[in-house]
Formats: structure tokens, C-alpha cells, sequence
């Protein structure tokens, strides 16, 4: 178990940060105004979704969960109309066999894989921005 989440970290944050600790994601921010709110909000989502893990009370469900952000991305009941959207745009995205293995891996692989989606990025770009603001809308904590 904690190999596969050991992986899922490594995952993602080789997609938002690059050398010397730093993310290209401020870079974005900063040339790119307009996309400032939603760069901070996918770079503390990240922060938490690599962070130690801890009991939290989900706002909106008032459940327990000791990873807010696979809660709010797989489970939370109250998120259920925007996972919805989110995962339908990741499907036409990535098409049906390759949507096929992306669900059969484990929710911390599945939120990594998401997380990465959102946060790639060329050329002071989002390379999937619907895929991005579908995922902070999701997220916002």
C-alpha cells in the first residue's frame, strides 16, 4: 500500500516541480494573471495531496477522511456533479482504453494521474485547461 503511494507522489510531483524544488506553475502565474488563483490553488492541493497524512473533516460532507484531496476528487458525495464533469472531460481526453486503465488503478494513483493532467503545461500554457479549472473548481478547499 505504501509502495503504490510512494509512486502516486513521485507521479505527480515530477510533473509540477522541477529542478532546485521549484514549480513552472509560478512562472505561469506570474506571466499569466488570470491564472493565478487557479495555479495556487493546484499547487496547495498538491501540497496536501503529498503531505503527511492526517484525519480531516471534509466541509461540505462532514465525513472523515485522512486525504482531502482523493476525498474530494473520489468520494465526497456532496462533489458527485462536478466529479461527474471532470472525469467525463478526462475520458474524451483520453479516449476509452486508455480511460479503461486509468480506472482500474487505485484512488492515489487515479487522483496523481488527475493531478498531473491539471497541472501540465507548456509554453506558459495549460496543455488540458478544461481539465485544469474542472479540477481547482473540484478542489477548492
Amino acid at each position: 500500500m505504501k509502495g503504490h503511494i510512494l509512486k502516486s507522489i513521485i507521479y505527480v510531483t515530477s510533473a509540477c516541480i522541477v529542478r532546485n524544488r521549484y514549480s513552472p506553475l509560478w512562472d505561469l502565474a506570474r506571466n499569466k494573471p488570470d491564472m493565478k488563483g487557479i495555479c495556487k490553488q493546484l499547487i496547495r492541493c498538491i501540497e496536501i495531496f503529498v503531505s503527511r497524512s492526517f484525519i480531516q473533516k471534509c466541509r461540505e460532507c462532514e465525513k472523515r477522511t485522512d486525504n482531502m484531496i482523493i476525498h474530494l476528487l473520489c468520494f465526497c458525495p456532496y462533489k458527485e456533479r462536478q466529479q461527474h464533469c471532470l472525469w467525463k472531460l478526462i475520458y474524451e481526453l483520453l479516449g476509452h482504453d486508455e480511460f479503461k486503465r486509468c480506472s482500474v488503478l487505485d484512488t492515489s494513483s487515479q487522483c496523481a494521474y488527475v493531478l498531473k493532467l491539471a497541472t501540465l503545461n507548456s509554453n506558459l500554457c495549460f496543455s488540458h485547461l478544461n481539465i485544469t479549472k474542472a479540477t481547482a473548481k473540484l478542489l477548492s478547499l
